[in-house]
């Protein structure tokens, strides 16, 4: 993370889950979530915190689309609380 004099980086712990609904080929729902306590964030950053969730169907073999929810934050050192992303995506997702 870089936001202007400060800089900042974490090693985060977490998951995410992938579930396929049987009943309709293709569609599919993913989340994660990962979070860097202080000890695992160096830098200017105190901590981190990153949420995602999605929502995806496959219209080729080779690609999907999705939409979700992302939500990634971060403390920075005497800046405080700061939301590097947060909001609404969509998109299209190519495997090759």
């Amino acid at each position: 993370m870089d936001d202007d004099r400060l800089d900042g980086g974490a090693v985060a712990l977490g998951g995410f889950a992938t579930v396929n609904v049987p009943n309709v080929p293709g569609l599919s729902f993913t989340g994660g979530l990962h979070y860097a306590p202080s000890i695992l964030a160096f830098g200017d950053s105190d901590d981190l915190t990153s949420l995602e969730l999605r929502g995806s169907y496959r219209v080729i073999r080779n690609a999907e689309v999705f939409a979700g929810y992302r939500y990634l934050n971060t403390d920075f050192d005497g800046r405080g609380d700061l939301n590097l992303d947060e909001g609404v995506m969509a998109g299209m997702k190519i495997f090759f």
